[in-house]
């Protein structure tokens, strides 16, 4: 009995801490502990409206999207939290709703520990989304999380398989024929990119070439007045041919498309950031470290925290080893990493 009250105290103080976060910014080991929280952690005692499960999972959305993945991760384990204690008590409709918003809270859990490089969290958290996803029935969340489960397939290695998981689900959402809603497209578009990138990581270089073909299509197909969405627009999926040639080890095709893309169309900071990081990426490939720390300034410019990243902190070091020059802002951007 004795050690039942001790665990159950320790659970206790775990949930108050994770549940109310910190004032001071995270470093990536707190991040992840929070994160954890989410995996572990039980329901809310109390009634939770379903609107106010969504305020909590856009606000959620918007730290992600702003790069505020401190702030994020001491988000997440209250608004999973919440859902939790919203799915047993809605009914009907409310009650997939509220599945559908827990499935979001896994699939930004999942996306903030890719960021982190908790591959093995990711995967978990992208599973609990699918499955959560698929009770609620909703097409766009099951598309959503299938697109999880893929990128965390891809971070394993898995390339092959998370590339069929991909095409499936975009299969299944039929956008490739008629006159299918901009949701539907946009999320048909980013499988589609999803995929391509994870052909050209296994050097499938005409399947990635063709799956972001039409990708582009898809998102040419788009109205004018959803071109600013968080989804893949035509500015977004460019983007993505960056990485795309990059990883197919041809950064002069990278670089022109990086000069292609229109940054007053990438909706969010963090896709600000993602063509600032993989044009840099592409710039190091083409042995410019001038001009890959330049682009890389630019991002810590908008948003440190995605700069402050351990796979960005590895492109740091790499540069700082390499042979030729150092630019002298590269040792300054190592230190604000904690690399010095």
């Amino acid at each position: 009995m004795e050690r039942r009250r001790f665990l159950a105290g320790l659970t206790g103080l775990t949930g108050a801490a994770l549940l109310t976060g910190s004032q001071e910014a995270a470093d990536a080991a707190t991040m992840t502990r929070r994160l954890e929280g989410v995996l572990t952690g039980g329901t809310l005692d109390a009634r939770v409206a379903v609107t106010d499960l969504r305020k909590a999972v856009g606000a959620a959305r918007g730290a992600f999207d702003a790069c505020r993945y401190d702030d994020l991760s001491a988000m997440l384990p209250r608004v999973a939290a919440m859902a939790q204690a919203a799915v047993p008590r809605a009914v009907g409709r409310e009650r997939d709703q509220a599945r559908a918003y827990l499935a979001d809270a896994y699939m930004l859990t999942s996306e903030l520990a890719v960021k982190l490089n908790q591959d093995g969290m990711a995967w978990v958290a992208a599973d609990r989304a699918h499955s959560t996803a698929t009770a609620s029935g909703d097409p766009f969340a099951i598309a959503g999380s299938s697109r999880a489960v893929a990128i965390a397939m891809r971070r394993q290695g898995r390339h092959e398989g998370a590339v069929d998981v991909l095409t499936r689900a975009a299969l299944g959402l039929e956008a490739d024929e008629g006159s299918p809603e901009p949701e539907t497209l946009q999320i048909y578009a980013a499988l589609l990119c999803t995929a391509a990138y994870a052909c050209a990581q296994n050097g499938r270089r005409a399947q990635a070439l063709d799956l972001i073909g039409e990708a582009e299509q898809a998102a040419a197909r788009l109205p004018e007045h959803t071109l600013r969405g968080r989804l893949p627009t035509p500015a977004n999926v460019a983007v993505y041919r960056i990485g795309i040639h990059t990883a197919l080890g041809e950064p002069g095709v990278a670089l022109d498309h990086a000069r292609k893309v229109d940054a007053g169309l990438l909706p969010t900071p963090e896709r600000h950031a993602r063509w600032c990081i993989d044009t840099a990426r592409a710039w190091e490939q083409f042995g410019r470290r001038d001009r890959a720390v330049a682009a890389l300034l630019a991002a810590e410019r908008t948003v440190p925290q995605e700069v402050r990243r351990p796979s960005v902190s590895a492109l740091i070091s790499r540069m700082r080893y390499g042979t030729g020059p150092v630019p002298p802002e590269l040792h300054a951007l190592a230190r604000r990493n904690g690399l010095a």
